[in-house]
């Protein structure tokens, strides 16, 4: 009997954490060592207050459910008591369906509770049919040693699992977490990029590639819909065969992508081979197999703009989700309302340059009066007998230079009407900018009896676009003699900072008012000229922020102005 009751230490039953294989080890031992023909361990559903097992010996029977109360196993598990039964079909407790089921002839049945650690009732195990007659004493008083251990082992195993499943549910619920996290990263990042951009190109290329990436594709494309010809076109793709898709139109309602447009309905389809609306011309051409695509469509007030898809679903299981498709549609959204934003932009803009282009046209001619007054005068200058030959090639230059300035300062105001830019950066000396734009205007100052004053602690390189800078440098002496009109000083510094070169321009006129002084930068601001266009420091505010530099302005009524342009250092 000594070796029978040690036959738990001879399998690593207490030690198995895997409750199906725990409950047949039990069973198999229980049967051996107590000599009988079959075993049920019951396991007790505390919440359907029921009693089941899908174990049993010699045959295949399904999982077996009682009610508490019910047959054998059920009146123990609900009084606790231990049944020793030496004829099964003589006690009305016993159900005899079981084996009417299964065509098995039971005979005699010993049943006991199983109790853990707390004294709870946990299951029942049945013990049938003893081979050579009845269960004996020696049987119960071993049964009662295997429960007690069978109890342990239970009680373990379903510790485990439990926190097994805690901490499944844990990973699930931190995985989970994380997705949310990423998914609110990229939502932030989309709405970053929205507000900061104003190149479309770029701004859908950025969404794009982040969404892409976040919903692991390994593919993805923007199309938009070409309202003249009813096309799709591809407007950003990410992926390996971006460049060959661009030469692609699809019609609304072909293909999958083409269905989402013209339905704005969302789809997934993790199996393009199955579903008919799969148009594999375009994968076939450039040879990029499909599997699966997720689709939205671009929609905004009610007006379809295009469509968003991702391709082919990477990681394990390779399948777009619902959870996929929410945060796509919410991705959608942000891009259509991003694109109809860009629209109404270019719309106000293209709008805004033609206004200015009407207000241009009856100041333009005054624009270009000096330049025109000061070629006739030293075209005078040059007929004259008395002018030296030396002074008919200086002037000649200047002449050439007044000339240059006439296209550039016209191709400047065309520019800022159409909203263009480009620059030539080079390097060049600051004080040969600055004088050449001193000796054009020299004949001015001498007019206006304006006497200049050059300070240029700093003469070196700088790095400009030349035309443009003098055009600034042009700009504000211009409106320095303007407002000076009975004589004064006009000083040019430079200097350095840390980080700057640092030229004033400053004037002992008649200052800047309060009431402009704010908006003294934007278009057809002026005051005190009554052909002004007011562009010119709109146009000098613009060159100097294409160039990363800064302009300051200070000014006192009655006193004058400096203008402090700051340049980067080389």
């Amino acid at each position: 009997m000594v070796d029978n009751w040690k036959f738990m230490d001879s399998e690593p039953v207490i030690e198995t954490v895997d409750l199906n294989r725990l409950l047949i080890l039990i069973m198999n031992k229980i049967t051996k060592s107590i000599e009988a023909q079959r075993s049920t361990l019951f396991l007790y559903d505390e919440e359907r207050q029921e009693l089941w097992s899908k174990i049993a010996q010699d045959s295949e029977i399904k999982e077996i459910r009682l009610k508490l109360g019910e047959g054998i196993a059920g009146f123990v598990m609900a009084t606790g008591e231990t049944l020793n039964i030496t004829d099964a079909y003589k006690d009305p407790r016993f159900n005899r369906a079981f084996d009417e089921q299964t065509g098995y002839l039971t005979q005699t049945i010993f049943c006991k509770p199983l109790v853990n650690t707390y004294g709870q009732r946990i299951g029942v195990i049945e013990v049938l049919n003893k081979k050579g007659g009845a269960f004996t004493e020696r049987d119960e008083k071993l049964l009662d040693a295997l429960c007690s251990q069978a109890a342990i082992a239970i009680e373990n195993a379903q510790l485990y699992q439990h926190i097994r499943a805690k901490n499944r549910a844990l990973v699930e619920a931190k995985r989970q977490l994380e997705q949310k996290i990423r998914e609110l990263d990229i939502l932030y990042e989309i709405e970053k990029e929205i507000s900061s951009s104003w190149d479309l190109d770029k701004l859908l290329d950025k969404i794009l590639f982040k969404t892409t990436q976040t919903l692991e594709a390994e593919a993805g494309s923007i199309l938009l819909l070409e309202e003249k010809t009813n096309l799709l076109y591809f407007k950003s793709i990410t992926g390996e065969k971006a460049e060959e898709l661009r030469k692609f139109k699809i019609k609304m309602g072909e293909g999958i992508v083409g269905w989402v447009a013209s339905t704005k309905t969302p789809v997934i389809v993790n199996n393009v081979a199955e579903d008919p609306r799969f148009a594999g011309h375009i994968s076939a051409k450039i040879q990029f197999p499909t599997q699966s695509i997720i689709c939205v469509p671009l929609v905004e007030n009610n007006r379809v703009l295009g469509a968003l898809e991702l391709i082919n679903k990477k990681g394990e299981d390779r399948v777009f989700t619902e959870d996929d498709l929410k945060l796509l549609e919410v991705i959608g959204s942000q891009v259509a309302r991003a694109i109809e934003t860009h629209r109404l932009r270019e719309k106000e803009a293209k709008e805004e340059r033609l206004a200015m282009v009407g207000q241009m046209v009856s100041g333009i001619i005054h624009d270009l009066k000096n330049p025109i007054s000061s070629i006739i005068g030293f075209v005078e200058l040059i007929s004259l007998d008395k002018t030296t030959e030396e002074n008919r090639k200086k002037f000649c230059k200047i002449i050439l230079r007044e000339i240059e300035s006439l296209t550039n300062m016209t191709r400047e105001i065309l520019n800022f009407a159409k909203g263009e830019t480009n620059l030539l950066l080079r390097r060049y000396y600051l004080s040969a900018i600055v004088n050449d734009v001193l000796d054009l205007m020299r004949p001015d100052f001498e007019s206006r009896n304006i006497q200049v004053k050059v300070d240029l602690k700093y003469r070196a390189h700088v790095y400009v676009d030349e035309s443009k800078m003098k055009r600034v440098f042009y700009n504000i002496i211009r409106n320095a003699i303007e407002a000076m009109p009975q004589g004064g000083i006009f000083n040019v510094k430079s200097y350095l900072t840390d980080s700057h070169v640092v030229v004033e321009l400053s004037d002992t006129g008649c200052g800047i008012p309060e009431e402009i002084r704010d908006r003294l930068f934007d278009s057809f601001v002026t005051q005190g000229k009554e052909q002004g266009t007011g562009l010119g420091l709109a146009m000098v505010k613009k060159i100097i922020d294409e160039h990363k530099g800064e302009i300051e302005v200070e000014s006192e009524v009655g006193k004058g102005t400096t203008f402090r342009i700051k340049l980067n250092r080389i």
